[in-house]
């Protein structure tokens, strides 16, 4: 188990809209496994999975604001509102 190549692939995910990946991503960022702990970066990709439908991510997210200043969370809340996918390579997941 390698934390922070995990932690790697899941950012490359979840910049490409993988609400898993999302949701996986946060859960390192709120811990500091494999990244160095960030309850912003946390608060981000929790959001930006809720905004998908991740109930899960949903419920977090409101954990977490709730132990936030609230003008972190505002700052958060408008990153995760600007998110834009990149666009995902089709030949990727082909054998």
């Amino acid at each position: 188990h390698d934390s922070a190549r995990a932690a790697a692939w899941f950012n490359r995910a979840a910049g490409q809209g993988y609400v898993d990946s999302q949701f996986d991503l946060a859960v390192l960022y709120e811990r500091g496994d494999g990244v160095r702990q960030n309850p912003k970066a946390a608060l981000k990709w929790y959001l930006i999975a809720a905004k998908a439908g991740d109930n899960q991510a949903r419920d977090r997210a409101g954990q977490l604001a709730g132990q936030m200043p609230a003008q972190d969370v505002a700052q958060v809340r408008e990153l995760a509102a600007r998110f834009t996918p990149v666009p995902r390579d089709p030949v990727a997941n082909t054998l």
